[in-house]
């Protein structure tokens, strides 16, 4: 989570927020992911979003999923418009590549209907139970 908190954040500060900084009010009478600079930036968004749903999915089907949450919290710097506010998001990329590495392995070869029918339904507790 906290490498797509960290791209997610990153790349709509440089491709969305920029937009506006750089061009003035009328940037504001487009839609957000619409204009050509934007346009990169939601196709990769895109792209990293779907691997991680697809290495979660994965994870979960393992019983993987959730075994370093605890106890653990992550603040950030912020982000501005300068090319200072690269720093974060080109570790953020590295760490994709290294959890693809690591982890996206198990999915690479999982088709996207495939991965979601292998998800098993968790145990919802009976009525009883509760």
């Amino acid at each position: 989570m906290r490498v797509a908190f960290l791209l997610d954040l990153g790349l709509y500060y440089l491709g969305v927020a920029s937009q506006p900084f750089k061009w003035g009010s009328k940037a504001f009478h487009k839609p957000v992911f619409s204009s050509p600079p934007s346009l990169p930036f939601f196709l990769f968004m895109r792209a990293y979003n779907r691997r991680f749903a697809t290495m979660a999915r994965a994870r979960r089907r393992r019983g993987a999923w959730g075994r370093r949450n605890a106890g653990r919290r992550f603040l950030i710097g912020g982000f501005t418009f300068a090319v200072g506010s690269m720093l974060p998001l080109t570790k953020a990329m590295l760490g994709w590549g290294w959890l693809e590495l690591a982890e996206g392995w198990r999915s690479w070869f999982l088709g996207g209907a495939r991965a979601k029918a292998a998800i098993k339904p968790m145990a919802q507790p009976s009525p009883a139970q509760s």
